[in-house]
């Protein structure tokens, strides 16, 4: 971590371990990053999910990977993820419909909107984090930046405006 402890603004550039970049995630702070490929965003949602305990996610993406749906099958049958809701890219399924499937298969609750925005919800029974990111759910090699945020207030702004986003999306059907 390269910011003095005591600021509720934290800053890193990654060294390449999740852990060792923001060490044990405390409320009401900013974890501002930059990380270089080492690790993706679906590894830095199973670091906040250990902080958080079980939660309810809800994740946007502009893209996906296969890599990231298995490591959410995983996450909900270690019972960290309690519930799961997806919104991708109206793109998504047209360029990739198998990986669609496999997520509706994973949580009915996938949506489709015009998205770029790559955020996640998590929503634990005794505190909220939101992840701001400019990674997709996919296989990271490349310079990304975010910020987990644990802040009461922010995560409250957040949730509503995450909410309007899934609320204005539509609900993935295809077995119609």
């Amino acid at each position: 971590m390269a910011s003095n402890k005591n600021d509720k603004n934290l800053f890193t550039f990654s060294s390449g371990k999740i852990a060792e970049d923001f060490g044990v995630l405390l409320p009401d702070h900013f974890y501002h990053y930059i990380n270089n490929g080492q690790w993706s965003l679906h590894e830095l949602l199973e670091f906040v999910l250990k902080y958080t305990g079980p939660a309810e996610v809800k994740v946007t993406s502009f893209s996906l990977s296969e890599t990231a749906i298995r490591a959410f099958v995983r996450l909900m049958e270690e019972c960290l993820i309690t519930r799961l809701d997806c919104l991708f890219d109206v793109s998504t399924k047209r360029n990739k419909l198998d990986l669609l499937i496999f997520a509706q298969n994973v949580s009915p609750r996938v949506f489709l909107s015009s998205n770029h925005a790559k955020i996640i919800s998590v929503k634990s029974a005794r505190t909220h984090v939101f992840i701001n990111t400019s990674a997709n759910l996919t296989v990271n090699r490349r310079h990304e930046s975010g910020i987990i945020i644990t802040n009461k207030i922010m995560a409250a702004q957040y949730a509503a405006a995450i909410e309007k986003v899934f609320d204005s999306a539509i609900l993935l059907n295809l077995e119609q």
